[in-house]
């Protein structure tokens, strides 16, 4: 089996204490640094190309069966602004429950609808697809690569850039005065003060991979499976439950289990050869790490282990 497995938020894993199968794969890989967010290394293996951003929010469309071509799609986190020292950093919220991101969307819907600005909901609460038939001339940066810094440095940037900053303006205030914020401080939650947009672009015209399943519970990667016409699974719980397939890519969050559930097994798969090529595409601060192992590199012993966080800032320095 060929295997690529690709990990949201990796940087939480740097502060775990020094992982021996993962660091045993570190110190025996073969090793490549992508200056492109990691939907970006996946979409590109995919023959997706970069617009103003990588088409995230595009393929989010395909997997809710909002295929039109001609409108532009971003996502829009609900977010909360926190004011720091100086500064606001924003926190994505995990608590939102569907009856508030609904209420919020109609409340968007109706406000800007004479602006051909149009919202929908996704699989999660806290995020939601604007589209409109308009192009809009920005970049973005993805909430996961801001948050808890100065968004003052991430803000969209681009031609249109100080027409959207003013839109989302206006989208606070809306929110500021939104009645799931009363509920919300009632129950000593977080406030839901900004939207974050990021992944912007229209329906690719093609995704295009042979031979390829993708396993993942991500709305971009269930749409880039429908565009690509691969087949999709659903994201299972540790190594040990993957059936077989002969080239399968995986796309997950990184979690504190990582280790025994997927690094230590993978090791050990390699060095039984029952993998034949792992690839692992880890994502840190906007940039994309990828790590190259076949069979005979994890007998590579006289390759010294070095600790998880020491090795992620030599290769930082190296690039």
């Amino acid at each position: 089996m060929n295997l690529d497995i690709y990990i949201e938020n990796f940087a939480q894993c740097l502060m775990q204490s020094n992982p021996a199968a993962l660091s045993r794969m570190l110190a025996s890989a073969h090793w490549q640094r992508q200056a492109v967010p990691l939907q970006g290394s996946l979409l590109k293996d995919f023959a997706v190309d970069a617009q103003s951003d990588w088409p995230a929010a595009a393929l989010i469309a395909v997997a809710h069966g909002l295929e039109n071509h001609q409108d532009y799609y971003l996502l829009a986190n609900l977010v909360h602004l926190d004011l720091r020292t100086d500064y606001f950093s924003a926190q994505g919220l995990s608590d939102i429950s569907p009856e508030h991101s609904d209420d919020i969307i109609d409340c968007l819907n109706v406000h800007f609808q004479d602006r051909q600005l149009f919202f929908s909901p996704t699989s999660h609460p806290s995020m939601m697809l604007m589209s409109t038939p308009q192009l809009p001339l920005i970049n973005t940066h993805n909430l996961s690569d801001v948050e808890g810094k100065d968004v003052r440095h991430y803000m969209p940037a681009g031609e249109d850039a100080l027409h959207w900053r003013m839109m989302m303006n206006e989208m606070q205030m809306l929110l500021h005065a939104h009645p799931a914020n009363l509920e919300r401080e009632q129950q000593q939650q977080l406030a839901i003060n900004s939207l974050w947009l990021e992944g912007g672009g229209r329906l690719p015209s093609r995704a295009m991979k042979s031979n390829t399943t993708l396993m993942s519970n991500h709305d971009m990667v269930r749409g880039l499976a429908r565009l690509s016409a691969c087949e999709h699974l659903e994201l299972v719980a540790s190594f040990a439950e993957l059936e077989y397939h002969d080239h399968l890519v995986i796309w997950m969050q990184a979690n504190p289990e990582l280790e025994s559930l997927w690094f230590e097994p993978l090791l050990e798969a390699l060095r039984g050869a029952t993998v034949k090529h792992l690839n692992l595409y880890f994502s840190i601060a906007g940039n994309t790490y990828h790590l190259s192992l076949k069979p005979l590199d994890v007998w590579k012993f006289w390759r010294r282990v070095k600790p998880l966080s020491e090795y992620f800032v030599e290769i930082e320095h190296a690039s």
